[in-house]
């Protein structure tokens, strides 16, 4: 709208958009849109700032969220979504639970942090 800008360099920063907003100059983007799994406990009693862990050959990893511990997994064959775009009004929504992919990553959690067995799940 305002011209031309002429650069060496662009960094697409769109996140799960990166591939749609690429497409908008004919470049194309080898990314795609994945569900991220996670859970967040109930408060637990006495839990105070942690430091993040990952278990790199999980694909897991731990933090500390207002007194909850938040866990979840960086899969490196993660489950790809919004594959006929991404829907304009969407804005980090929740997507339907899939408990089954998920329970793997959750019982290495549980032997990883066995104090989330008893903790209750949000």
């Amino acid at each position: 709208e305002r011209g031309v800008i002429e650069t060496d360099n662009v960094v697409n920063c769109a996140g799960m958009w990166a591939r749609e907003f690429g497409a908008r100059s004919d470049v194309a983007v080898p990314l795609h849109a994945c569900e991220h799994f996670y859970m967040i406990t109930e408060p637990i009693d006495g839990l105070n700032r942690l430091p993040v862990l990952r278990v790199l050959d999980e694909y897991t990893y731990y933090k500390e969220d207002a007194g909850k511990i938040l866990f979840g997994a960086v899969e490196p064959k993660a489950k790809p979504w919004g594959m006929n775009g991404i829907p304009e009004s969407f804005c980090f929504d929740q997507l339907p639970e899939d408990f089954a992919h998920f329970e793997p990553i959750v019982e290495k959690a549980l032997k990883r942090v066995p104090m989330l067995a008893t903790a209750g799940i949000r």
